[in-house]
């Protein structure tokens, strides 16, 4: 019985360790894909001849508001990642 108690325990560790190592090979991906998400992101920026911007005196101006409005964009990933996989990035970040 004795066995049988440490076998189910063995198992139960081992059933843990195989969720951690898909959430960590979860993230691996992810992490590889931001980079590439954000190029993404950015080209059609790369295609422009001339961009015109016009402020209304609030807030941020010219290159600053263009490259404020792609890391807004970028940070929205992890919980729009979360919303479609159910992997928390920052959780698994933590974690590690």
């Amino acid at each position: 019985m004795a066995f049988k108690a440490n076998g189910t325990e063995f198992e139960s560790q081992s059933e843990h360790q195989l969720s951690e190592m898909q959430n960590v090979a979860k993230l691996d991906m992810v992490l590889q894909s931001l980079p590439k998400i954000a190029a993404e992101i950015s080209s059609p920026l790369t295609k422009c001849d001339k961009v015109t911007m016009i402020c209304t005196g609030e807030g941020d101006i010219g290159v600053s508001k263009l490259t404020g409005e792609l890391f807004t964009i970028m940070n929205s990933l992890p919980n729009l990642i979360h919303t479609m996989t159910g992997l928390d990035i920052y959780k698994n970040i933590k974690t590690i």
